[in-house]
């Protein structure tokens, strides 16, 4: 499941500790993420029902990439069923443009990438 390959490449290739998912009560993810977190020996926080204030920046964030899915689309007049695809690469492209964090001008990849393991390194 695409969870278990998540935690296990934030773990042993990125070397991030996760501490604690901040979870939304999305119900599209199914109970079956949170077990899984849960199995994992990690906390899970759920945001007040109802409070989509608590979510702001996971919501801009997601808001920025259908935006930008949504400009690949429109203004190249590719079709409509590249909507994935789409999706995919507005991710890649704004997770390669400067963005400012607390004043400072950084390259979020870049910034991922500072915690990767060597090129090389198996796990």
């Amino acid at each position: 499941m695409a969870v278990r390959k998540f935690l296990a490449l934030v773990k042993n290739w990125l070397k991030i500790e996760i501490r604690v998912f901040h979870y939304d009560n999305e119900r599209s993810a199914g109970k079956e993420v949170e077990l899984i977190i849960e199995a994992e020996g990690y906390t899970i926080e759920h945001s007040p029902p109802g409070l989509l204030e608590m979510n702001g920046p996971a919501e801009r964030s997601g808001g920025m990439v259908v935006r930008t899915a949504r400009v690949l689309i429109n203004d190249t007049d590719l079709p409509h069923n590249l909507w994935p695809e789409a999706m995919y690469a507005a991710a890649y492209i704004l997770n390669r443009i400067l963005t400012k964090v607390h004043n400072q001008w950084i390259i979020p990849w870049k910034e991922l990438m500072k915690h990767a393991a060597p090129d090389g390194v198996q796990h």
